[in-house]
């Protein structure tokens, strides 16, 4: 489940500082900072990345094996102010299961079709790619929700709650940058 807002960025919350970060970015690391539910040993890690026409900023936040969620803003290279803000839930449990349930699986299947195609020159049967890209899916499908009842079932999921909160702070962060002058 992810939250989702699209708005319009004041001029004051897009420039930027001595580290080329804009002031949007910087006051989404500062709310995040500010969580009452991030502990010692919490991983906050934040990148920028140019895909489709649009730049991406992306904070992802690791709670221990069970807890996280990625925050993702979205600026569109060619409506500078326009900014989508996408937040949702993660762990690094989930990303695990998706490889081992998912990944893995997927490339061991079409690994081992590709062999049987070449020493036993059997024709029939459907092409290993796509066996391989339904394993992959069924995996990682199966993997979200092993780890989604893992996170539930533990106690310490983020809640929709908490994830609103965050996205409330983020924007009141927002807000008050484009009201400085």
């Amino acid at each position: 489940m992810s939250i989702i807002h699209q708005f319009q960025c004041a001029p004051n919350a897009l420039l930027v500082d001595d580290q080329e970060r804009p002031g949007f970015y910087i006051a989404a690391i500062e709310a995040t900072r500010q969580m009452p539910t991030l502990e010692a040993g919490d991983v906050i890690k934040s990148t920028r990345s140019h895909k489709n026409s649009a730049d991406i900023w992306t904070i992802n936040v690791r709670c221990g094996w069970l807890r996280g969620f990625n925050i993702e803003f979205t600026q569109p290279l060619t409506a500078p102010g326009s900014l989508t803000l996408r937040i949702k839930r993660t762990s690094r449990f989930r990303d695990m299961a998706i490889i081992v349930f998912g990944l893995i699986p997927a490339f061991l299947t079409f690994v081992l079709l590709l062999l049987g195609k070449f020493f036993l020159d059997h024709g029939s049967g459907p092409p290993a790619v796509l066996v391989a890209a339904a394993i992959a899916l069924i995996g990682t499908g199966l993997a979200t929700l092993l780890a989604r009842c893992v996170e539930l079932l533990s106690g310490r999921a983020l809640s929709h709650v908490e994830l609103r909160k965050l996205a409330d702070a983020i924007l009141e962060g927002i807000e008050v940058l484009g009201s400085q002058d």
